[in-house]
């Protein structure tokens, strides 16, 4: 009988349904999907944008209390048409890259 040969796992958190992000404030995303590729910082907003597997996520953070907060998210496929959200989200949630200083994220 062959050794059993153990392989490391890494234990990473599930992809989160999108209705999970709504509400959401930077740390929380940042800790769910990693950096985005893109962000854009308005005065009490933010859009945070990501990329994986020909979608497009963007998540619309607008001022809540004083803590930015994701007021909705959109996903579309490459050339602008809609697609479903949770698929998206989970392409994005399989290759984010993280973001070690997101705590700083609104800095």
């Amino acid at each position: 009988m062959a050794p059993h040969v153990s392989t490391p796992q890494t234990q990473f958190s599930p992809p989160p349904p999108p209705e999970a992000l709504i509400g959401a404030d930077r740390e929380t995303v940042a800790m769910r999907l990693g950096k985005p590729v893109f962000l854009m910082r308005g005065q009490a907003s933010e859009i945070w944008q990501y990329r994986a597997q020909g979608c497009v996520l963007d998540l619309f953070l607008y001022e809540d209390g004083g803590t930015l907060r994701v007021a909705y998210l959109e996903a579309r496929d490459l050339s602008g048409v809609a697609v479903s959200s949770g698929d998206c989200l989970r392409a994005v949630h399989s290759v984010r890259q993280p973001w070690p200083d997101a705590t700083m994220a609104g800095t």
